[in-house]
């Protein structure tokens, strides 16, 4: 859950976007590159010591929800190699494919109603 506020004129704050409800997914890339903001956090809610940490470059974050064919084309892009880092995901896991499955096959049902939408319009 996140919260995102602006500072208005007067520096009162107001609330433009609430997650609450929502998963931020990118915080698994924070912690796959050293960073675990709910661990962090949790340390600093409860009043321990927060560890320095310093943010690693081990893993690029590939979202195959909003964009299933990402990973595809980051791989066509020589400037953009994985360059020792690893490719994570939303939903595939080394130890648990089942959320990937569903998703893919979701993305193919989204696929065909869109391929039939266009079809219907020739």
């Amino acid at each position: 859950m996140s919260l995102e506020v602006k500072k208005a004129p007067d520096d009162s704050y107001w609330v433009i976007e609430p997650t609450v409800g929502r998963t931020d997914f990118w915080v698994g890339l924070c912690v796959a590159n050293g960073i675990n903001l709910p661990y962090v956090e949790y340390l600093h809610q409860t009043g321990q010591t927060v560890p320095n940490l310093t943010q690693q470059d081990q893993a690029i974050w590939f979202n195959e929800e909003r964009d299933p064919f990402g990973r595809f084309w980051f791989a066509g892009q020589p400037d953009l190699a994985l360059k020792g880092r690893r490719a994570c995901y939303l939903y595939l896991k080394q130890k648990d494919a089942e959320p990937a499955k569903q998703a893919l096959k979701e993305i193919g049902k989204q696929l065909g109603r869109a391929a039939a939408k266009r079809l219907r319009f020739r």
